[in-house]
């Protein structure tokens, strides 16, 4: 009986690590692919597309994580003008898009041309993007 609630502290304590944890780190194989796709404004708008339809729900028109959707999920879906997010390689963000963590589904789906476009898409939240967009 004395054993059973350091065991439940532990196996709670355990599971908030995991579900708080938000150092995502892709494998090195997976981070060093490079992006096939070319970064034009076609492949922009493409990705937008599937942003629209795929993320914009949890992370929102800003892309900062604040969807309707997010409200209640834990750990919070990033921020991508955050710059730890995008100091992160193509491949890294890719292979996150496909494979997913915790509330956020894998959306292997998706052709590869489309989770690429993502990646190019998500590149435009980056705050110097945005300045120099006009956003």
């Amino acid at each position: 009986m004395h054993l059973q609630a350091p065991l439940l502290l532990m196996a709670i304590s355990g599971i908030w690590t995991w579900v708080t944890a938000d150092d995502w780190q892709a494998p090195a194989d997976a981070a060093a692919v490079i992006n096939p796709i070319p970064s034009t404004p076609e492949a922009s708008y493409g990705g937008a597309a599937v942003y629209r339809q795929s993320c914009l729900i949890c992370h929102g028109a800003d892309g900062k994580g604040d969807g309707q959707g997010a409200t209640y999920l834990i750990p919070k879906p990033a921020s991508f003008a955050d710059p730890t997010f995008q100091r992160q390689s193509d491949g890294a963000i890719a292979w996150k898009i496909s494979t997913g963590r915790n509330a956020m589904a894998g959306f292997k789906t998706l052709s590869d041309t489309q989770r690429w476009q993502v990646v190019i898409y998500l590149r435009s939240f980056a705050p110097h993007a945005a300045s120099a967009a006009g956003k």
